[in-house]
């Protein structure tokens, strides 16, 4: 049995949708394990491993915040030399000086995403993984620094790609729908004259074919801003009442999140209006819908469950993919993009018979608690 809330609190990714580098920033994680181990096993040993690293690496006395020594590598990262350094505040490296005396003092071991800066003023984003221990007596925290600017600026040349395939597709499909509306015009004024009933009966299927192909055609107006914006924290309980909102249905539905954040694509109301309709579309018999949290490992698995007639164990495979529905056959299909774009999964794991349930698993660092 899964452990259930209450869900342990969490540091997250910021504010920003880049894709980061993973073996890059193992081996950050790795030189500052390195590090930590050899300070606190001999001041030879530590001088060895600090000098030896190519990562920036600072060591911060952690109450005063005052830096007492860095590598070279921090130095040339920052724009100082080794000896400008110590005895400098870590908050003036930081383009964010709030945020990262929240980090000290809070003694939050990773931050994907802070921006910090340099001594000619330029401003650079980094992922910073901390060590906190005792020194002699002291608090001492140890920082490795990844500069992200690189990754930062591939991100955001895939934005702008992105917005600009976004105003082209949006002009073709006002055309095309354009195009479709004259057709089901021409359609109908065929209609209206004395036809033989094989011609009208062709008729009938053209216009149904047509309209088919105008509901697909508008389904994807709603998702024009999948995956341009920035992912964001967003409030479950928030997003999922928002989404069920608009529909005007009888079925009961509870939230059981409390103040849970999950570091999602803006469209995450999309993935949970997606699962109502499902429910409300196929459920058969659904009176109740639930969503709750439980935990698995440092998973959060979010469960978006009902009590219908639930998925046949054949079909569960198949759902998620494209074009498979009574309807666009893209909704399923969609929720699942628009989760992955931060690493988010989707799964049905209901019981045929006693109900579906979709068991959305978000990785660590994905999601938080605010009280």
């Amino acid at each position: 049995m899964r452990p259930r809330c209450p869900i342990t609190r969490g540091t997250g990714p910021g504010s920003s949708g880049f894709v980061q580098d993973i073996t890059q920033r193992k081996e950050a994680e790795l030189a500052l394990v390195a590090a930590t181990d050899a300070l606190k096993a001999s001041e030879e040993k530590y001088r060895n491993v600090f000098e030896a690293k190519n990562n920036p690496l600072v060591l911060i006395d952690a109450e005063t915040r005052k830096i007492i020594d860095t590598n070279e590598a921090a130095a040339a990262l920052y724009g100082y030399t080794r000896e400008e350094m110590p005895g400098m505040d870590i908050l003036d490296l930081s383009g964010e000086p709030e945020k990262t005396r929240e980090v000290v003092d809070r003694r939050i071991p990773r931050v994907p995403l802070r921006y910090h800066r340099r001594a000619d003023g330029t401003v650079f984003p980094a992922d910073i993984t901390i060590a906190y221990f005792t020194l002699d007596g002291r608090s001492v925290m140890i920082l490795s620094i990844r500069d992200l600017t690189g990754v930062q600026q591939a991100d955001d040349a895939l934005r702008i790609a992105n917005l600009k395939l976004n105003l082209i597709i949006g002009v073709t499909r006002h055309d095309v729908l354009n195009s479709l509306t004259a057709l089901l015009g021409y359609n109908v004024i065929l209609k209206e004259r004395r036809l033989d009933p094989a011609t009208e009966e062709l008729l009938d299927k053209q216009e149904k074919l047509l309209l088919a192909i105008k509901n697909h055609i508008e389904f994807t107006r709603g998702y024009d801003d999948l995956g341009v914006k920035a992912p964001v924290w967003q409030n479950i309980k928030k997003t999922s009442a928002q989404a069920y909102a608009q529909f005007i249905n009888t079925i009961e539905f509870s939230c059981e999140t409390g103040d849970l954040e999950i570091y999602a694509d803006p469209m995450l109301e999309k993935v949970f209006y997606n699962l109502f309709d499902n429910a409300f579309r196929y459920g058969e018999g659904v009176t109740k819908i639930r969503l709750y949290g439980e935990m698995d490992g440092t998973d959060l698995l979010l469960c978006f469950e009902d009590n219908g007639i639930g998925i046949p164990e054949e079909e569960k495979s198949r759902i998620f993919s494209r074009g498979v529905g009574k309807n666009t056959g893209l909704g399923l299909f969609l929720t699942r993009e628009i989760l992955a774009i931060t690493r988010i999964t989707v799964a049905e794991t209901g019981e045929y018979r006693k109900g579906a349930r979709f068991t959305i698993r978000v990785p660590r660092g994905s999601y938080r608690l605010l009280k």
